[in-house]
């Protein structure tokens, strides 16, 4: 369903619920219709299937889908599927002068439900420390590049003060970006995950708004006493927001595309970085 369409169904249908309801109501409300009911009617079905339109677009040209949903839906991080990273390895040696050796190793999966394995070892599956050729490791950093750039994320995890262990056991170890707000869980290092404050803040703003709107129309507009405008409005909006709005975002959703496909992924090698 286009936009324009949409636009154009809510209106005649909001006017038209509007001037019925009205007809309805508003005798045993007030003992009579407000004056120029079916203009009334008309206004509020503009102003109201005019913000709805507008939510779906926000919503379904978002850079994920329910990103912009209702509050009961809406999904304000946004994950990114990738299938290749390098993985910062602190070794339990020392350099003569005190520091720890360090090596990067790439990590790849075949497919979304395949393990991610090195590529210089084909056995050796990823995990957040371990031993390799009789020297115990442990992960501190992951290295993981942008789909589509150059980009390098950095995510290290939360150690103990002397830097020995992670302060949370080894499956739960979450990677965050050193900067940034992305992160990676150590149990599903495939998703990348990154949440927006933005948001969630203009999704609160967009469900407020969607009730106010309901409230004006019944209240200042159609001349409804505020109980009752404020009792419709509720009523209209939760609703709306059940059955209505999922409708809109399916018949207008947009497929947005996030990353590059698996191919594009494979064939670009992650830049090795020495671990900072």
């Amino acid at each position: 369903m286009t936009l324009l369409l949409t636009f154009l169904a809510l209106t005649a249908s909001l006017t038209a619920l509007f001037w019925g309801l009205s007809l309805f109501v508003q005798p045993y409300l007030l003992s009579e219709t407000v004056q120029r009911l079916g203009l009334r009617s008309l206004a509020g079905g503009v102003l109201l299937a005019g913000f709805l339109t507008g939510w779906t677009y926000l919503n379904t040209r978002a850079s994920h889908p329910g990103k912009y949903d209702t509050l009961l839906e809406f999904t304000p991080t946004l994950t990114i599927e990738i299938h290749e990273f390098d993985a910062v390895h602190r070794l339990n040696r020392k350099q003569p002068d005190g520091q720890w050796l360090e090596e990067t190793v790439t990590y790849r999966r075949a497919n979304p439900t395949a393990p991610f394995l090195a590529t210089t070892e084909p056995y050796d599956r990823f995990a957040v420390s371990g031993t390799r050729n009789g020297v115990s490791y442990m992960t501190t950093a992951i290295l993981v590049k942008e789909p589509g750039t150059a980009t390098i994320w950095r995510m290290e995890p939360s150690l103990s003060p002397d830097g020995k262990t992670y302060q949370t056991r080894a499956e739960e170890v979450v990677f965050r970006q050193k900067g940034g707000s992305r992160y990676l869980e150590a149990a599903q290092p495939g998703t990348v995950y990154v949440p927006s404050l933005i948001s969630i803040v203009v999704a609160l703003i967009l469900n407020l708004l969607h009730f106010a709107i309901w409230f004006i129309v019944f209240w200042p507009l159609l001349r409804y006493p505020s109980g009752t405008a404020l009792g419709l409005a509720f009523g209209f909006g939760l609703l709306t927001m059940l059955v209505i709005m999922p409708l809109l975002f399916q018949e207008n959703r947009q497929t947005v595309r996030t990353s590059p496909p698996r191919s594009d992924l494979a064939s670009v090698p992650l830049a090795t970085r020495p671990a900072k």
